[in-house]
């Protein structure tokens, strides 16, 4: 917005709103700007220490407050804060420096958004069940969070959820049989949780430590919410190799990934038929990474992923080509040249550390890949080629890539 058009919109509404984002406030506004016909207050993006203890403004039609980015480590909200802003529906708290929060909270029925995201000092929230409004609550990086807020489970119009607070922070059982309206979801772990209720979700970002809870899981996403968007991964329970501090990524633009950390057994999609041990794919993702999955010799049993647009292995110790054989005596040169599709959709496919690695596509290779663009491959010392020559009769159709633009090898 042009400064004067904003200035002049700031000047129109100045009876009914305070807006000093961004003016590095080191003190808030005594309460005498506080009036009964405020109804927004923006101080985002000040430097905010001084509070006055018996501050209690009485605003009942304030409906927005926005202190995001404000309140720094000496700034304390005393009890009485809140008390009189009873028509609050929006509060902004994020990335604040806030130890912990007035217990005055608790009784802001009308709140639809409480936003925390970012508040790494705070340890505690107060008893939210009476937020029966609340649409909207954000404890993302509150990494000092011990525990799921008391009473989170009678939020039933709850929408959104974002939990990932601190790896150490588990969803209770009882949770997520109340929210039954939820649509989207971000927790760190959601291990033997029934997520059969939620018919609502449309964005689903989480961990598991279970390969059947992650089954699980993908099997309500297949079967009750088919249009879902998520962000799944499965980390070997106990193993050294798993990160607590690795960054997460958000679901800012929807899509489909799945990320599989530390597996040594069969991975199958939805559909594909397998014994023994095994972990699910979902029929529609969109991007998979897997890290350290040693047992993993070759993709051709993973089933077609017709929608994996990319593919990135790093780390599998025994990975010897993605489809097809490393000799050519172990495959059948007989069988039929029209074998389904596996990865119809791919646009990109990177390899790195994976020592073993002979081709990418082996002897008998049967499929065409007729969306990739690029090929980046590093650290796989034993790499003879992209496809493995067929010197013996009858000929075999190379693989096929019309789309392809860059191939990288490190």
């Amino acid at each position: 917005m042009h400064d004067l058009i904003r200035d002049m919109a700031l000047h129109i509404m100045s009876a009914t709103s305070i807006v000093k984002a961004g003016k590095w406030l080191k003190s808030i506004p005594s309460e005498e700007y506080w009036t009964d016909a405020l109804e927004k207050v923006s101080l985002m993006e000040s430097r905010i220490s001084e509070i006055p203890l018996n501050m209690s403004q009485n605003c009942p039609k304030l409906s927005t407050l926005l202190l995001n980015g404000s309140l720094l480590e000496d700034a304390v909200l005393s009890g009485s804060f809140f008390k009189q802003l009873c028509g609050l529906k929006v509060l902004n708290l994020s990335h604040c420096e806030l130890t912990e929060l007035p217990n005055s909270i608790s009784d802001l029925v009308n709140l639809r958004a409480l936003l925390l995201r970012g508040c790494w000092r705070l340890c505690h929230i107060p008893y939210l069940g009476k937020l029966t409004s609340l649409r909207k609550l954000d404890v993302g990086g509150c990494s000092e969070l011990k525990e799921v807020p008391e009473g989170l489970e009678m939020l039933v119009n709850l929408r959104y959820l974002d939990l990932r607070c601190s790896p150490i922070v588990e969803l209770p059982e009882r949770v997520l049989g109340g929210l039954l309206n939820l649509q989207h979801l971000k927790v760190y772990f959601l291990d033997g949780q029934d997520m059969t209720k939620l018919r609502a979700l449309e964005t689903l970002e989480c961990s598991f430590k279970d390969a059947n809870n992650f089954n699980k899981c993908v099997r309500v996403i297949e079967q009750s919410n088919p249009r879902c968007y998520y962000y799944l991964r499965y980390y070997l329970d106990n193993d050294a190799k798993y990160n607590e501090d690795r960054d997460v990524t958000q679901i800012e633009n929807p899509e489909r990934v799945v990320n599989i950390w530390g597996w040594d057994h069969a991975i199958v999609s939805v559909g594909g038929e397998c014994t023994g041990v095994f972990i699910l794919i979902p029929q529609d993702v969109q991007k998979m990474e897997m890290t350290w999955c040693d047992g993993i010799t070759n993709l051709s049993s993973i089933g077609p992923l017709e929608y994996l647009e990319e593919l990135d292995i790093c780390n599998s110790e025994n990975l010897g080509v993605l489809c097809g054989g490393e000799d050519k005596e172990v495959i059948d040169i007989f069988a039929p040249a029209l074998a389904p599709l596996l990865f119809s959709s791919l646009g990109y496919l990177k390899i790195w550390k994976c020592p073993k690695l002979k081709y990418l596509f082996g002897h008998g290779s049967k499929f065409d890949l007729p969306h990739l663009r690029a090929i980046e491959i590093e650290e796989c010392e034993e790499t003879v080629g992209i496809i493995a020559a067929v010197t013996s009769p009858p000929p075999h159709p190379l693989p096929f890539f019309p789309s392809l633009e860059q191939i990288i090898v490190r």
